[in-house]
């Protein structure tokens, strides 16, 4: 059963994309105004290429029918209210549904948020490994990090051969640094 465009109210058609999982998904398209309808989730798991193949970017005023003015969600007949994330409203206007969680974009608006989402995933990677260098430079200098590196999870560390063969290890990998670092000549 076709659902109704929240803007436009006739039926709209729908569009069979694949998720970043790969499992199937449905989502709806306005053959008028354009806009998408989303069931919950949806929006946040559905490839990219699905807006970039289906949605194309708007002028800087919309269009005459992307007011948000008594829209009507497909599935509950419910009005749909604007989603208040101040990182988002500088970008799009997404309207929600209280109950179902669906959600409607005017056309430009998928692919706008796609655009978004995959900035944030870029700038989230960048922030993760420039936190992971700062922390690995914090303990390369201490002995926190000399135990990690000597650590063997399968094999107990107790005797004083062992100590004694974790001096030798220890000694030889400062060796190698040193030398790889260039500040030992051979």
């Amino acid at each position: 059963m076709s659902k109704l465009c929240p803007v436009c109210r006739i039926n709209m058609t729908q569009i069979y994309g694949t998720a970043e999982t790969s499992l199937s998904v449905n989502i709806d398209q306005c053959s008028k105004c354009g806009g998408f309808w989303f069931d919950n989730q949806e929006l946040f798991i559905i490839s990219p290429n699905i807006a970039e193949e289906y949605d194309t970017l708007v002028n800087a005023q919309g269009t005459p029918d992307s007011l948000p003015k008594n829209r009507i969600c497909p599935n509950c007949q419910l009005p749909l209210i604007l989603l208040k994330d101040p990182e988002l409203s500088k970008i799009l206007q997404i309207d929600i549904c209280p109950k179902c969680l669906g959600m409607w974009l005017d056309k430009g608006e998928f692919l706008q948020y796609k655009e978004y989402q995959k900035e944030k995933i870029e700038r989230a990677k960048k922030e993760d490994a420039l936190r992971a260098a700062e922390n690995l430079r914090k303990l390369q200098g201490s002995e926190q990090f000399w135990q990690f590196l000597m650590s063997d999870p399968y094999r107990p560390m107790e005797t004083s051969e062992a100590t004694e063969f974790i001096g030798n290890l220890e000694s030889v990998l400062l060796w190698l640094i040193n030398l790889i670092l260039g500040r030992l000549k051979v």
